[in-house]
């Protein structure tokens, strides 16, 4: 077992000789995730080493975007900034994710525990390929024809109050940005006890916790 594993199950186990690893922290993630059953997490952590997460969530809001979000949204996605005068976000909407690296053998277990799965997309890669359940690409064909994407499956989104349109004359009444892009998502390297892992409930009504708790039950 490497040093670096041994020292995130320090951090999960809250053994005193531990040193902090400080890209962790357990009250930052309950604070931006409510709804997580931190015992499942941190159980979790002790079989795997997980890396991103986050909670389900469909909130009706009703606020405007902030300059430091506009600029963003302009450089990346190609906008005018005055295309977003007058623009609202009427909803917050998050699916449930888990990213984490495990053994071969243990991803082999989860991938083939989630493989029939109708409401959780997987996606396990290797180092050399990407492995898709059918719920992850059909996640991945319905998005493109929702939110005009390519290649990706949206993992957050906000709804708008009316439709922007960007440089590249797509229009869209959605704002991504969060996504999983489904075959250049990893670019770092993967052996044997590293293999990457990333699920995605369908929508927002999945649960977090019950993917926590399957995978707890698998490794």
């Amino acid at each position: 077992m490497s040093s670096f594993v041994k020292q995130i199950m320090n951090y999960w186990y809250n053994t005193p000789q531990s040193e902090p690893v400080h890209i962790f922290d357990k009250d930052i993630i309950y604070k931006q995730n409510p709804l997580y059953n931190m015992f499942l997490l941190e159980k979790l952590n002790k079989k795997v080493k997980t890396w991103d997460s986050q909670q389900q969530l469909n909130v009706p809001n009703h606020y405007s975007i902030n300059d430091k979000l506009i600029d963003s949204i302009c450089n990346n996605d190609n906008y005018k900034k005055e295309t977003f005068n007058d623009v609202n976000v009427l909803f917050d909407i998050q699916r449930p994710y888990l990213e984490l690296s495990t053994t071969n053998l243990n991803a082999d277990d989860i991938f083939d525990n989630f493989k029939n799965s109708f409401d959780i997309g997987v996606t396990m890669y290797n180092g050399f390929d990407y492995k898709h359940n059918d719920t992850m690409l059909r996640l991945e064909k319905q998005d493109s024809l929702k939110f005009q994407t390519n290649d990706k499956v949206v993992l957050t989104y906000h709804l708008l109050n009316k439709p922007v349109t960007n440089n590249d004359t797509i229009t869209t009444k959605y704002l991504t940005p969060t996504t999983f892009k489904l075959n250049d998502f990893w670019n770092y390297k993967v052996n044997q006890d590293n293999i990457k892992m990333f699920m995605v409930g369908f929508n927002s009504d999945v649960d977090i916790n019950s993917i926590f708790d399957k995978v707890n039950n698998i490794v």
